[in-house]
């Protein structure tokens, strides 16, 4: 688990290792898998397929592009985030 300054999140990352073994992820990653493509919190190949290239993260105003080492946030509002190393280090710290 990690948080960010503000609130708690659950935070997983989307490494070519994790796509390639999809049953190392998180429950409510799994979940997202079920959605209906587009739905806000699915997650999907953005070609169709297993999860092996970019994926996309279906949200409120759109979907978003999970890229390779990126990060993906759950929020305890159960909104989903994606955010590249850089960024998810600036706003996250690991919860021990």
């Amino acid at each position: 688990m990690y948080r960010e300054k503000t609130e708690a999140a659950y935070a997983f990352q989307m490494t070519a290792k994790a796509k390639q073994d999809p049953d190392k992820w998180p429950a409510w990653l799994h979940a997202a898998w079920e959605l209906s493509p587009g739905t806000p919190g699915s997650l999907y190949p953005a070609h169709g397929g297993r999860p092996t290239g970019d994926l996309l993260l279906g949200m409120r105003l759109g979907l978003v592009t999970v890229a390779t080492d990126d990060w993906i946030v759950r929020l305890s509002t159960g909104e989903m985030k994606t955010h590249n190393e850089q960024v998810f280090a600036d706003k996250y710290e690991e919860v021990k």
